[in-house]
């Protein structure tokens, strides 16, 4: 995905007159904007066709999805290499509105993969990983300004619980938007803030709340890979063809 996005950020927009790079000082400004657009809207005469992507489709294997929405289960952000593409790369797009996302179905670990293993070699918990990964895109929504879907839960539960996290994740971002309006608008000082803690974009708050589970604060090596127990199992629903024909509506 990475290499797309800066295939098309090669490819200038060219809307205005004094869109092209003529000298040093429009290349340092076509860089600025290329890297912080939302900070230099002023600058969007030198924006490239990355930056008018207003909709993604993303489809990421369980060990990509994990490091790109920060999985922190563990201390398994410890685990991504540096330069790692991760959800941040949502700020060079000023102009998006949706993410779709589907939740991974890969069954294996890739061969070069030797820190940890995702996948037990007895019994498979997708729901497992599957949750590890749209806690963090909970979190990520958070403090995003777009909207964002996610297909293809292990089942209706999954799904509610997913809605349920989702709601308190928007209502977090509202919250504290109104909360920096109030801030800026009082002349006097600013405003009193209440205790941390309460916030899903908080980096105080306490990590079994938020629906998280209380395996998160366990080792990495306590947790993966995990065994399932789930009923049915997750290789069977996997496996299911009631679940390969809800992958087509979708």
């Amino acid at each position: 995905m990475l290499w797309s996005l800066q295939r098309l950020g090669q490819c200038a927009q060219v809307v205005e007159a004094d869109s092209c790079i003529v000298d040093a000082q429009s290349k340092a400004a076509a860089l600025l904007y290329y890297r912080y657009p939302k900070l230099y809207p002023e600058l969007s005469r030198y924006a490239t066709m990355m930056h008018g992507i207003r909709h993604l489709n993303l489809k990421l294997s369980t060990w990509d999805a994990m490091h790109f929405f920060k999985v922190s289960v563990g201390g398994f952000d410890q685990l991504r290499e540096t330069g790692h593409t991760t959800y941040d790369i949502f700020n060079r797009l000023p102009n998006l509105k949706r993410v779709k996302i589907l939740l991974p179905d890969d069954q294996r670990d890739r061969r070069y993969q030797f820190t940890v293993k995702l996948f037990h070699p007895v019994s498979r918990c997708h729901r497992t990983l599957h949750r590890y990964i749209y806690e963090a895109i909970a979190q990520m929504q958070a403090v995003s300004d777009f909207k964002v879907e996610v297909k293809r839960f292990m089942d209706s539960n999954e799904r509610i619980r997913f809605e349920e996290m989702q709601s308190k994740a928007e209502l977090s971002r509202k919250t504290t938007s109104q909360d920096l309006a109030d801030l800026y608008a009082d002349s006097t000082g600013g405003v009193r803030l209440d205790s941390p803690g309460g916030s899903l974009a908080s980096g105080n708050s306490d990590p079994l709340e938020h629906g998280v589970t209380r395996e998160a604060v366990q080792s990495v090596d306590e947790l993966f890979p995990p065994l399932c127990k789930c009923t049915p199992s997750c290789s069977e629903i996997m496996s299911s063809r009631d679940r390969i024909r809800r992958y087509d509506d979708e």
